[in-house]
C-alpha cells in the first residue's frame, strides 16, 4: 500500500481545533448539568426525572457539542496522521478544561499543574 503524504492546510489545523474545543464544551455543559440535577427525583420520580433531563439545556449543549465534535473528528482523521492529531487534541483539551474549568467552576489550579500546562503546550508545537 502507497502512502500519500499530505501537507495539512490551516484549514484542517482549524478543524482540529474545533473538533477539539467541541469535545471541550461538551464536557463542561455534562458536568454543569450533573451538578445541577436532582439525583434523588431523577431516581424516586423516574418519569418527572426523564422531564428534568429532556428540558434541561445543558443536556442538549452536550449532546450537540459531542455529535458536532465527532462529525468535525471525521474530517480531522482523514486528513491527519493520526500520530499527530491524537495528541495534539487530547494535550489540547487537557490544557482548555483545566483553564476553562478553573475559570467557570472556580476549580483551583496548583502550581505543579500550571507547569504541567507550559509544558504541554511546549510539546504541542513539537507535534505539528
Amino acid at each position: 500500500m502507497r502512502r500519500i503524504v499530505v501537507k495539512n492546510t490551516l484549514i484542517d489545523w482549524l478543524v482540529l481545533i474545533f473538533s477539539t474545543a467541541m469535545g471541550v464544551f461538551a464536557q463542561l455543559a455534562l458536568k454543569q448539568w450533573i451538578n445541577n440535577l436532582d439525583l434523588q427525583r431523577f431516581i424516586l420520580e423516574p418519569l418527572v426525572g426523564i422531564y428534568l433531563v429532556v428540558s434541561n439545556g445543558y443536556f442538549w449543549a452536550y449532546g450537540v457539542a459531542a455529535v458536532t465534535g465527532v462529525i468535525s473528528w471525521f474530517w480531522v482523521l482523514r486528513r491527519f496522521d493520526l500520530g499527530v492529531a491524537y495528541p495534539v487534541a487530547e494535550s489540547l483539551a487537557f490544557v482548555l478544561l483545566i483553564i476553562a474549568s478553573s475559570w467557570i467552576f472556580s476549580e483551583p489550579v496548583p502550581p505543579i499543574r500550571w507547569l504541567g500546562i507550559a509544558l504541554i503546550s511546549a510539546g504541542l508545537f513539537l507535534c505539528r
